[in-house]
């Protein structure tokens, strides 16, 4: 309980004025900073560029003049690219700026906070989840008869492969899938061999304690259907929808697809996925690339074609976003990630800020389309 208070503290304070103008700060110092810039250019140019002076001043103009990060330079491919091109781009610092005055501190914290999202949107996840919270003390059998462990104890007795994320985790890191038979050092124990569960319980405080110490989520696996799963059997692959409440009616932003790589299990591009443009009307992809600008044609692992690929049951897909939005309509802006599985399209999580990954999916500025939802959300 203390370390749940804690970290609903910890998620306050980061969602405060304060808290953002000194993150502001430090990432405005990071951006203009020549000593990174070269650091960025030797990791993706080399060091031997010989356009090394020029990209220089090109990454810290765009950063100066646009507030576009060096990532994102890397991304839309702004290298030689004029004052017009690159002003289409919406920028990172500038997107989040503006959803941040959309949604309540307390509804933040409800995204920050997986298992507290869990419990708000528990009908539309159709699965399994449960919190896990490091004690630091050696499970005995006397412990097994407290009614706080019985939800995780009968979880694990239930499920014997599950995914683990950090409570407050981003960007799909430190998830892992975890195999309760490895975490026993043999065979799964009966459900009445009370030390053998105490073993598995001790297992993962003692592992989980340090990768994830303000707690964790231990969730059901979704098994997503065979028309999906064959882009990536690894990951997850997600469709993001992001929304916006406009009171009378739900503004949906231009969706993609996340997909894995390299037998990854988590689907983010920031963790190495790669991503695609949907189109809203039909569902099927219309450009792929990563976070490094490059473009597929196909799955680079599975050589599955990508390019107007059909997404299944994609107007059922929209119609969950829509009903998601309703659920909490003081929280104006959230980007679902959802997955279709053989119970029909599920909610993966929701995100209070988001990457416009539109953008990043069709390498194409959405300057316009920025300025109009501005429009939209300043007249209601």
């Amino acid at each position: 309980m203390r370390k749940a208070s804690f970290l609903h503290l910890l998620n306050y304070f980061k969602a405060t004025p304060f808290w953002k103008g000194v993150r502001r700060r430090k990432q405005l110092r990071r951006m203009l900073s020549m000593k990174a810039i070269d650091e960025f250019i030797d990791l993706h140019y080399g060091k031997d560029c010989p356009e090394r002076e020029v990209l220089r001043q090109e990454i810290y103009s765009v950063a100066k003049n646009h507030r576009l990060q060096k990532w994102e330079f890397l991304c839309y491919d702004l290298h030689g690219k004029d004052e017009d091109y690159i002003h289409s781009f919406v920028a990172d610092i500038e997107w989040k700026a503006f959803i941040s005055t959309l949604n309540k501190l307390q509804n933040v914290n409800r995204f920050r906070d997986k298992y507290a999202c869990y419990e708000s949107y528990k009908p539309y996840y159709k699965r399994d989840c449960v919190p896990f919270y490091a004690t630091g003390r050696n499970f005995t059998p006397e412990h097994l008869a407290d009614k706080g462990i019985q939800p995780l104890l009968d979880f694990l007795r239930k499920h014997g492969r599950f995914i683990i994320k950090p409570l407050g985790g981003t960007y799909g890191m430190r998830i892992q899938v975890v195999d309760v038979e490895e975490l026993a050092g043999g065979s799964v124990p009966a459900a009445d061999d009370l030390a053998g569960w105490c073993r598995i319980l001790n297992a993962l405080e003692a592992t989980y304690s340090v990768i994830h110490p303000r707690g964790s989520i231990l969730e059901e696996l979704i098994v997503q259907v065979p028309e999906i799963a064959c882009l990536h059997p690894a990951s997850l692959n997600t469709v993001r929808m992001s929304t916006v409440n406009l009171g009378d009616h739900v503004e949906l932003l231009p969706p993609a697809i996340r997909m894995g790589r390299g037998g990854a299990v988590v689907d983010n591009v920031s963790s190495g996925g790669i991503k695609a443009l949907v189109d809203m009307d039909t569902g099927r992809l219309v450009t792929v690339s990563d976070k490094k600008a490059n473009h597929y044609e196909e799955h680079p692992d599975t050589h599955v074609p990508l390019i107007g690929f059909q997404i299944p049951k994609w107007q059922e897909c929209k119609e969950l976003a829509i009903k998601l939005a309703m659920v909490v309509p003081s929280n104006r802006y959230t980007g679902w990630d959802l997955a279709l599985t053989e119970k029909g399209w599920v909610m993966v999580e929701g995100n209070s800020v988001g990457e416009i990954i539109w953008q990043f999916a069709g390498q194409k500025g959405w300057r316009e389309g920025y300025e109009d939802l501005c429009r939209k959300v300043g007249s209601k």
